[in-house]
């Protein structure tokens, strides 16, 4: 796995969904590593997507 492009993913990610709805994060990182033929484990993802969704928004996730 490569460490570098998954940090990139879940920095753009953060920034793009912090606060979001879990489900909608998710469903947005599954995509993304889905699109760059990364596997991740659901279990992963699902550690992810808890996390930023309980980020708090910036400017970016306003949107």
């Amino acid at each position: 796995m490569d460490d570098a492009k998954v940090a990139g993913i879940l920095v753009q990610e953060e920034s793009d969904l912090a606060g979001h709805d879990e489900a909608h994060v998710l469903s947005a990182l599954r995509q993304r590593f889905t699109d760059i033929g990364m596997l991740i484990s659901e279990d992963t993802l699902q550690d992810h997507a808890h996390r930023i969704a309980t980020l708090k928004p910036n400017d970016f996730s306003k949107k």
